[in-house]
C-alpha cells in the first residue's frame, strides 16, 4: 500500500514541478498551482487490486461511504469504469477491476487541497 502512495507522491511532485516550470506568470501563488495539479488528470489510481476489490465491495452497500470526499469520488469513478466495462465488453467484475487499475488514467490525483500542499512541501524538502 505504501508503494502506491510513494508513487503517487512522486508523480504528483513531478507534475507540480512541470506546472511551475511552465508557469509564465511568476506571480501566481504556488498553492494555486499545486491545487490545479491535484485536480488535473493522474496517470492511474494508485491502489492495489486487493484494496480496490475490498473497498468497492464495501462501498457498494447502501449507507457505506468514505468520510473523505476525494477518496469517495475516486471509488465512484473506478466503479463507473468497472460497470461500463462489464456492460460493454461482458467482462466479469474482477476482470474489469484489474483492467481499470492496470490501464486507465484517473480524472485527478484525488487529494484535498491541504493534502496536496503537504505532499508537495514534503517532496520538495526531501528532494533538496
Amino acid at each position: 500500500m505504501l508503494e502506491f502512495s510513494e508513487k503517487r507522491n512522486r508523480d504528483f511532485y513531478k507534475a507540480c514541478c512541470d506546472a511551475l516550470g511552465r508557469s509564465y506568470n511568476r506571480h501566481r501563488p504556488v498553492g494555486e498551482i499545486v491545487r490545479e495539479v491535484a485536480e488535473s488528470p493522474a496517470p492511474g489510481y494508485y491502489v492495489s487490486y486487493y484494496h480496490a476489490t475490498r473497498k468497492l465491495r464495501r462501498y457498494s452497500s447502501p449507507g457505506k461511504e468514505s468520510r473523505k470526499r476525494e477518496r469517495m469520488a475516486m471509488w465512484r469513478e473506478i466503479e463507473g469504469k468497472v460497470t461500463a466495462l462489464m456492460q460493454s465488453r461482458g467482462m466479469r467484475r474482477y476482470e474489469a477491476i484489474a483492467h481499470v487499475l492496470s490501464g486507465a488514467t484517473a480524472s485527478s490525483f484525488f487529494m484535498a487541497p491541504r493534502t496536496a500542499m503537504q505532499v508537495f512541501n514534503k517532496m520538495r524538502h526531501y528532494r533538496k
